[in-house]
């Protein structure tokens, strides 16, 4: 993607999808929520390093708070994502009932 393509898909996609609910979001904020879910699932350091283009030390230093609060509990990143929608749009609150569902 190149600068133009980049700022033309933030202006047309990114940014009125983030009004929504998270104003001032940025597309970074979707590629650390990746890693983020990646690791709460049990991905290794390595794995998601990899996955994100970071060497292993860039990694822990980016993610170390994340690895720090996982408790033992494994969740999909499917599930993980599932379970904020419920939380945030609540089932029959956007009309068609199926805004809590992936």
């Amino acid at each position: 993607m190149d600068r133009h393509d980049w700022r033309n898909w933030r202006r047309r996609v990114f940014a009125p999808a983030a009004a929504v609910g998270f104003p001032g979001a940025r597309p970074y904020d979707l590629r650390h929520s990746a890693a983020s879910l990646w690791l709460h699932e049990g991905r290794t350091i390595v794995e998601v390093a990899t996955w994100m283009g970071h060497s292993g030390q860039m990694a822990l230093s980016t993610y170390l708070h994340v690895m720090s609060d996982l408790g033992d509990e494994r969740v999909s990143a499917e599930e993980a994502i599932r379970r904020a929608r419920v939380a945030l749009v609540p089932f029959g609150r956007c009309g068609s009932g199926r805004c809590g569902v992936a």
